[in-house]
């Protein structure tokens, strides 16, 4: 598996919205779909990773993608 991490410094997630982050058209944004974080989790696990958020000690949040490597082809 290849793990790539993705951290920003925003203001993070609210901890009351951790539970719904990759549920569909489900947002703390004003204009937000709530459609970006559920498709991405689906697309990943259709190639059969995981996508997963940790909070930071620090200011920001943190995403976390794995994937799986496949040998390449000659």
């Amino acid at each position: 598996m290849i793990l790539v991490a993705i951290t920003d410094t925003g203001n993070g997630v609210p901890g009351d919205f951790v539970d719904h982050l990759f549920t569909p058209f489900t947002t703390n944004k004003k204009d937000g779909l709530g459609i970006g974080l559920s498709l991405s989790r689906s697309l990943v696990e259709a190639a059969g990773g995981r996508i997963y958020y940790r909070s930071t000690s620090e200011r920001g949040a943190c995403f976390h993608l794995l994937l799986p490597t496949r040998p390449c082809r000659k």
